[in-house]
């Protein structure tokens, strides 16, 4: 077996670990495709990301998982939905990320955000606060 058979050997090898990729769209998965993983609830929150409104809902209703995620469930979500500065880690009682607590606390920021910015415009317009 000369260099090259070795090379092209180690090449094959290598083809083959990427050969098999499956490509999956979230937004086309129906809600009857189950996954009995983490990618069932996370395909689930993809699908909806650009409504806060079914965001929210779609949380609320699997708030039984979402109280309790493990941290690369978690980090998976924050680089999916875009949010990797946005969400703060809230360790629920049992050890994982409380995701909803996560989500209540980047709803509050939000809020507190407004209140600072409308206080410093009425400051501006020349009211006292």
């Amino acid at each position: 077996m000369g260099k090259s058979d070795v090379y092209m050997k180690r090449w094959l090898s290598n083809k083959q670990r990427f050969a098999k990729i499956n490509l999956i769209d979230p937004g086309k998965l129906d809600e009857r495709m189950c996954f009995q993983t983490d990618l069932q609830i996370v395909f689930g929150m993809l699908k909806c990301r650009k409504s806060k409104e079914e965001l929210l809902d779609y949380v609320n209703k699997n708030q039984e998982y979402f109280s309790n995620i493990d941290e690369e469930t978690y980090n998976a979500l924050r680089v999916m939905l875009r949010s990797e500065l946005s969400l703060k880690e809230a360790e629920s009682k049992t050890g994982g990320i409380d995701m909803c607590k996560a989500l209540d606390d980047l709803y509050q920021d939000g809020v507190n955000k407004g209140i600072e910015q409308g206080i410093e415009q009425g400051r501006n317009q020349g009211i006292k606060v």
